[in-house]
């Protein structure tokens, strides 16, 4: 007897609207229910009120740490959710940061890649 799965929810904050539409739809498409926040403090707001599966915020909002600080406030909030960081900075994200240290668990490189992103979602909730 097969049950209906309740949808995975994926929180996407970013200062950035193309971003939130574009990431939004590819994973809506992807049969993820998605919620997504302007900023880290409407991002926090939706975390709180939402319990995501998964998050993705990007480091640079409306100011340079933003997603850090949405990191330090989640990883206080002692959710299981992966959180990963978006960053057009690349890979000196990782070096300049312990992301670690803030439960982070990975950051994406800007731009995305839809299916590259779509299977690291899908491998972080232990998806088929």
């Amino acid at each position: 007897m097969a049950t209906n799965v309740a949808k995975k929810r994926v929180v996407l904050i970013d200062d950035d609207p193309d971003i939130l539409d574009s990431v939004g739809t590819v994973l809506e498409t992807a049969g993820f229910e998605v919620k997504t926040a302007l900023n880290g403090e409407e991002g926090l707001e939706l975390i709180r009120k939402c319990a995501p599966d998964f998050i993705l915020c990007d480091l640079m909002m409306e100011t340079v740490d933003a997603g850090i600080k949405v990191a330090e406030h989640v990883k206080d909030m002692r959710l299981k959710a992966p959180f990963y960081l978006l960053s057009s900075v690349g890979d000196a994200t990782n070096y300049n940061l312990d992301v670690r240290a803030l439960g982070v668990a990975g950051t994406i490189q800007k731009p995305i890649d839809p299916e590259a992103l779509i299977a690291l979602i899908k491998h972080a909730l232990g998806m088929k």
